[in-house]
C-alpha cells in the first residue's frame, strides 16, 4: 500500500516537473489590490442585486393590497378637505 502511495507521489511530481513552464514576469504588489477590489465590487454588486431581488419577492407575497373604493374615498376626502379650507380663507 505504501509502495503505491509513494509511486503515484513519484510520478505526479515528475508530471508536474517535466510539464512546467517558465514563466518570466513580475506581478507589481498594488496589482494585488486591484484584483482584491475587483473581488469586493463583484462580491457587493451581487449581494445588493440578491438583496433586492429578495426585497421585491418578499414585498409581492407580504404587500397588503388597499382597496380602490377605499383609496378613491380618500382622496376625495382629502380634496374637499382642501377645498373647504380654501373657501374659508
Amino acid at each position: 500500500m505504501k509502495k503505491k502511495i509513494l509511486f503515484s507521489l513519484y510520478i505526479s511530481f515528475c508530471i508536474i516537473f517535466v510539464f512546467t513552464n517558465v514563466c518570466y514576469g513580475y506581478l507589481d504588489p498594488s496589482a494585488m489590490t486591484y484584483v482584491i477590489q475587483v473581488v469586493a465590487a463583484i462580491f457587493i454588486a451581487i449581494s445588493t442585486s440578491i438583496g433586492i431581488l429578495f426585497y421585491k419577492i418578499k414585498r409581492k407575497f407580504f404587500h397588503k393590497k388597499k382597496n380602490k373604493e377605499s383609496t378613491i374615498e380618500e382622496i376625495n376626502d382629502e380634496t374637499e378637505t382642501k377645498d373647504e379650507d380654501n373657501i374659508e380663507k
